[in-house]
C-alpha cells in the first residue's frame, strides 16, 4: 500500500540525502544499457606546492610523511615536502615516502582520485 506523505522541511532533507546517495552510488548498479563516464567540468592545477601545502587542512597522522614531488613545468614546486603534525614544510630529503608528478598530487588533495584509483 503506497502511502502519502506531508513534504515537511524534515522529510525534503531526508530525501535530498537519499537521492544524493543514490547518484553517488549509482555506478555500482550493472547495467550493460547504460553508458556511464566521469566528465570533469573544469581543470585545476597547484601552482605553488608549498603554499597549498601549508593551507591544506591535513587530518592529524601518526608518523610524518614525505612526499617527493615532480613538475616539468615549474621548477619551483620539484622537492620533497613533510607532512607532520598538520603542517607541511619543503624539506632536503633523499628517501621520500611517496613520489608523484603534480597532476597526481593535484587530483589525490582536490578529491578528483582517490590513491586506490593510482
Amino acid at each position: 500500500m503506497l502511502e502519502r506523505r506531508r513534504l515537511t522541511e524534515e522529510n525534503l532533507g531526508q530525501s535530498l540525502e537519499l537521492s544524493q546517495y543514490a547518484f553517488q552510488y549509482q555506478i555500482l548498479v550493472d547495467n550493460p544499457k547504460i553508458q556511464q563516464e566521469m566528465v570533469p567540468y573544469f581543470m585545476a592545477r597547484i601552482v605553488d606546492v608549498g603554499g597549498f601545502l601549508k593551507q591544506y587542512p591535513f587530518a592529524h597522522q601518526p608518523e610524518p610523511v614525505t612526499i617527493q614531488v615532480e613538475d616539468d613545468f615549474a621548477e619551483w614546486n620539484k622537492g620533497v615536502y613533510k607532512i607532520e603534525d598538520g603542517t607541511a614544510a619543503r624539506v632536503e630529503e633523499t628517501n621520500p615516502d611517496f613520489q608523484c608528478d603534480i597532476r597526481t598530487l593535484t587530483a589525490l588533495l582536490l578529491g578528483v582520485h582517490s590513491l586506490e584509483f593510482f
